[in-house]
């Protein structure tokens, strides 16, 4: 409505056109408002699924950080994140706190780099870098962290490296697991097998130059598995190694050697076999050459107890029994002549008292000729004052001197309580001086000299007497 019709009109029929025009915009308002309400209800209708689902979402969200939260804490596995920037611990779990023995607080103004041994910082900024620079995705390390209480600890880490929106590196998380046991055990398996390797050796070097002859032999045909030197030796330095016994030493099948092993191997039963003859080729083209062998038969098993070989260890004893065959020729002989000889000849061992003077003398050895020419037979083991209680003290003490001084002395004297005996008598000690605790010595009648040992050979001097 215009100014001037306004004017013209009453001012009550103005008033009333005011209303109708102020009733008219409301009602046109409430219609507007009637129909947004009734649209936003639609749309609230349809949303309210929607809006459902997003706070369910984030309701899961936010149970599954703190879940995952909860887990990352309470791992026994150490967690970290590290600044890209600073270097420095963001962000750790008790795990590793565990590991590392610092709290949290304490590692947030701390580095990898801080508690890395170092030795092996290099190893770790080596491997950083390409981590870093994009080069690699991940990286895995293991490596020596120094404890707040000065201890070692291993830890195996694997990290990987966290961007930001525009790419570029924000934080580094690693997983941090705890190696120690690991790697005292291996130390220890080490250490074990580093031992072992060694007793092996020594003990590889102890069969292989052993005095005695010692081979294994493996399986039911004898194969010669290992062999030392003194067994190549005896057998003529023959190849045997791989080779069964029946192929390698053929000479020995016929003399009952291979049946004696096959009855080992049935029955696992220890064989032993004293100085048995063997028959070997030692040389090619020469003739066989007889040993004699001391020799064990033993059964080797499995951890079931199966007999799987043999072990064979034994002495050569040609060498030996060619000695005490001459030396039992020896005894032999000088037996005879001690029998045979005219002189006679006796061993005696020396008794003295408290003061290192003789006071007798016990036979250890006579002849023949000792009991006819001083009449005293059956002296063998018995003691010179039991035949002879009152011998003069000088016989005695004249076999001290030779026992203790190792001087020998010939001398003639007459032996008046031996119905006045004279005997020429060459006396000598036996062994050395302080050998034994009685030494003994030797006694000549009658010219003749004896071979220097501690004996006393005695020839009758009856024909010696003084004259009245």
């Amino acid at each position: 409505m215009s100014e001037s019709l306004r004017t013209a009109l009453r001012p009550s029929e103005a008033r009333r056109l005011q209303l109708e025009q102020d009733v008219a915009v409301l009602r046109a308002t409430a219609t507007a408002l009637a129909d947004g309400a009734e649209r936003l209800r639609t749309t609230l209708a349809s949303l309210s699924p929607e809006i459902t689902d997003v706070r369910a979402d984030e309701n899961r969200r936010r149970a599954s950080e703190a879940e995952f939260r909860a887990m990352f804490e309470q791992s026994a596995v150490g967690m970290v994140q590290v600044s890209a920037a600073t270097g420095k611990f963001v962000w750790v779990n008790t795990g590793f706190c565990a590991i590392v023995h610092y709290s949290a607080e304490e590692l947030s103004e701390m580095t990898p780099a801080d508690l890395t041994v170092a030795d092996d910082r290099d190893d770790e900024v080596n491997a950083f870098g390409p981590l870093i620079r994009g080069e690699v995705a991940s990286y895995d390390q293991e490596k020596r962290y120094l404890r707040k209480d000065g201890t070692i600890a291993w830890v195996h880490a694997r990290a990987a490296l966290l961007r930001d929106t525009e790419g570029r590196p924000e934080r580094i998380i690693a997983v941090i697991q705890g190696i120690t046991d690991r790697k005292a055990a291996e130390a220890d398996r080490t250490q074990q097998l580093e031992q072992a390797e060694g007793d092996r050796v020594r003990l590889a070097d102890v069969f292989r130059h052993a005095p005695a002859f010692m081979c294994v032999l493996r399986g039911p045909d004898h194969v010669f598995e290992l062999a030392n030197d003194r067994c190549v030796q005896l057998v003529g330095r023959r190849a045997v190694l791989g080779r069964p016994v029946r192929d390698a030493l053929p000479e020995v099948v016929g003399q009952g050697f291979v049946a004696l092993l096959d009855q080992v191997f049935a029955t696992g039963q220890t064989s032993i076999g004293p100085s048995v003859p063997v028959i070997l080729a030692r040389e090619p083209e020469q003739p066989h050459e007889a040993r004699y062998l001391d020799f064990v038969y033993d059964a080797l098993r499995d951890p079931s107890g199966t007999v799987t070989g043999i072990v064979v260890v034994g002495v050569d004893m040609t060498e030996r029994n060619r000695a005490e065959t001459e030396v039992r020729s020896s005894v032999i002989k000088y037996r005879t002549l001690f029998d045979s000889i005219d002189q006679g000849y006796c061993v005696i061992e020396l008794m003295f008292d408290d003061s290192g003077v003789a006071v007798d003398y016990r036979f250890m050895e006579v002849n023949p000729a000792f009991g006819k020419h001083t009449g005293m037979v059956g002296a063998l083991g018995r003691t010179m004052r039991e035949f002879v209680p009152d011998l003069e003290t000088e016989w005695v003490e004249r076999y001290g001197r030779v026992a203790q001084t190792g001087e020998p002395v010939r001398f003639i004297d007459e032996a008046k309580a031996m119905e006045r005996r004279w005997f020429d008598v060459y006396a000598f000690r036996l062994g050395v001086a302080g050998a034994t605790r009685s030494p003994s010595c030797s006694a000549t009648f009658l010219p003749g000299s004896g071979p220097g040992s501690r004996c006393a050979r005695a020839s009758s001097a009856t024909a010696r007497r003084r004259s009245p």
